[in-house]
This record gives C-alpha cells, structure tokens and sequence, in this order.
C-alpha cells in the first residue's frame, strides 16, 4: 500500500512537472530498491541502514547460538559449527565494508541470504532433540 502511494504521488508530480524530492522505497531486507529524484530513477544508491540491519542480525544470531550452547539445545560441536558459519558471514562483511565505498545492495542482498540460512539452521538445530540433557 506505501510503495504504491509513493508510485502515484511520483507520477502525479511527474505528470505535472513538480520537482519530487528524493523518496525511497525499501524493500524487506532493507536495501534500497529505487531512488526518485527530479524525475531520474537511481538504481545504484545504497542505503546506510541496512549495514546498520547486518550488524544487528549478526549479534542476534551470536546470542541465539550461544544461547543454545548454554541451555543444552546445541552440543559442542554444532554450535562450533555454527559459529564458524557466522563468524565467516562477519568476516566477508567486513572485507566488503574495507574497500570504503559501504556495501552495495547486491553484497547486502547477499549476506542477507546467508544470514537467512544460518538463522534457519540454528532454529533447526536448537529444535531437532538430539542433545537433550534427559
């Protein structure tokens, strides 16, 4: 409903001739879809707030796993495993973010993925009851 009253508000002052200042529409991973500005759409922006996004999933998930390792959920060895995995994603976020030009939306799009699939794994990890203390 919001991206399609940006859509018609960025016509209707198209259509007019209006100067549109710049509006942004997200989509759910944070990065930034398109940019309107003056009338010229801008696929190349970045949005700040999704290496913002990153950096919060990553400590989310470091809770999460050591979490799991502390109540039993997660033996040694997966929340090694785990861990690993994580500390791999945190790892090539940094490399990105040190060529000093930030994370474009396709490396944000990416890392996303992979913290997808680690937060399922971890979420399946902790539920399968093959390390209960009983």
């Amino acid at each position: 409903m919001k991206k399609t009253l940006i859509a018609l508000a960025a016509l209707t002052a198209a259509a007019t001739g209006v100067a549109v200042p710049s509006i942004a529409a997200a989509d759910t991973r944070g990065a930034v879809v398109v940019h309107v500005s003056n009338d010229r759409w801008d696929h190349n922006r970045r949005d700040d707030r999704a290496e913002y996004r990153l950096d919060s999933r990553i400590d989310n998930l470091y809770d999460r796993i050591r979490m799991g390792r502390r109540s039993g959920d997660l033996s040694r060895r997966e929340a090694d495993r785990l861990l690993s995995r994580l500390d791999s994603i945190a790892s090539e976020r940094r490399r990105a973010e040190r060529t000093g030009r930030g994370l474009t939306p396709r490396e944000v799009a990416s890392l996303s993925d992979r913290l997808d699939r680690l937060s399922r794994e971890v979420r399946y990890e902790r539920n399968d009851r093959d390390n209960r203390r009983w």
